[in-house]
């Protein structure tokens, strides 16, 4: 997934590959690589969320198609997807300060901004995340996944606080994408179709031995 897809397993659902053995889900294996010299300037060039290592998951599409001798191919489609917009008024949130102290703990992101989550998951507070960034979270840690696209046009670092509603007796405690509270912030929703890919495994082989 990480190879193949942008988001790695942030995009995952059963529908998004097909054709893959039962090992592929059980047996776990080290990768150990090095960059070549000629290759290190435009890998230390490339931005470190996954979605911008384009040269990265190129190479692990080598790597796979070397030693498992992976063959695959892609089925375009379209999947239920949202986008992150500002409401009629305006953000409710200010940027991060230059000189904030951001509390320990929490999810600290490789392209900075901080994620604290409290009340097992309720409550949860941003420090210095970018929009794109927030919209990845809204992806990543619901279920059922769907893909949100930042479209509210803010470009810097912001503090915010979302909170999800306690369930009522009787509903379901999962936590949805819909179900995160985005009044407060000034911020909404849309339904959209996305396009998404399913990845078709051909042919997979278990990795040659060293």
């Amino acid at each position: 997934m990480i190879a193949y897809f942008p988001q790695g397993m942030a995009s995952w659902t059963p529908d998004h590959l097909k054709g893959a053995p039962s090992w592929l889900d059980s047996e776990q294996y080290d990768i150990s690589a090095k960059v070549s010299a000629e290759d290190l300037p435009a890998w230390q060039r490339q931005g470190s969320s996954l979605e911008h290592q384009e040269m990265f998951r190129t190479m692990l599409q080598a790597l796979l198609a070397d030693r498992c001798n992976l063959v695959v191919h892609r089925i375009p489609k379209e999947v239920p997807g949202l986008t992150l917009t500002v409401g009629k008024r305006g953000p409710q949130f200010k940027s991060t300060p230059n000189d904030e102290t951001i509390p320990s703990g929490g999810m600290r992101m490789p392209d900075g901004g901080t994620i604290l989550s409290e009340e097992e998951g309720r409550t949860v507070r941003f420090y210095g995340v970018t929009m794109e960034k927030f919209s990845w979270y809204l992806s990543t840690f619901s279920y059922p996944r769907l893909t949100v696209q930042d479209q509210t046009g803010l470009s810097g670092r912001y503090d915010l606080v979302l909170h999800r509603p306690s369930p009522l007796p009787g509903e379901d405690d999962s936590v949805s994408t819909l179900s995160w509270d985005l009044k407060p912030l000034g911020l909404e929703f849309r339904q959209v179709k996305v396009p998404m890919d399913t990845l078709v495994i051909d042919h997979v082989e278990r990795p040659s031995d060293n």
